[in-house]
């Protein structure tokens, strides 16, 4: 299959390490003016909403401290004060749900 004239001045091996274009000159230039083509053909990019939210998200989620000291001090405080009494039907629940949860998802 031979196809020709789609694409002009866009030669995608120009840039190839692979393709021996070590120390060659002149080959920037022949990107540019594809990358220029293209453009002045009216190329542009749009950003959906979903991928603006899921930016947003990801954002506020890595200035988001991982541990809520706030959490942490209260936990201590009970501690020291002999306030904190752990459930241990409910801890071992939890280990089992886990565990369980982790046989099953094997399967999938």
């Amino acid at each position: 299959m031979d196809i020709k004239g789609i694409i002009s001045g866009v030669n995608p091996y120009l840039n190839s390490k692979a393709a021996g274009a070590e120390g060659r000159e002149g080959d920037d230039q022949t990107t540019k003016t594809g990358a220029q083509q293209a453009v002045a053909a009216g190329d542009k990019v749009t950003i959906s909403d979903t991928a603006k939210l899921q930016a947003l998200a990801t954002r506020e989620a890595s200035q988001t401290p991982d541990i809520r000291k706030d959490k942490v001090e209260e936990a201590k405080q009970k501690i020291a004060s002999g306030q904190y009494k752990p459930d241990s039907r409910k801890i071992a629940e939890g280990i089992v749900k886990s565990d369980l949860g982790l046989v099953v998802g094997k399967g999938s």
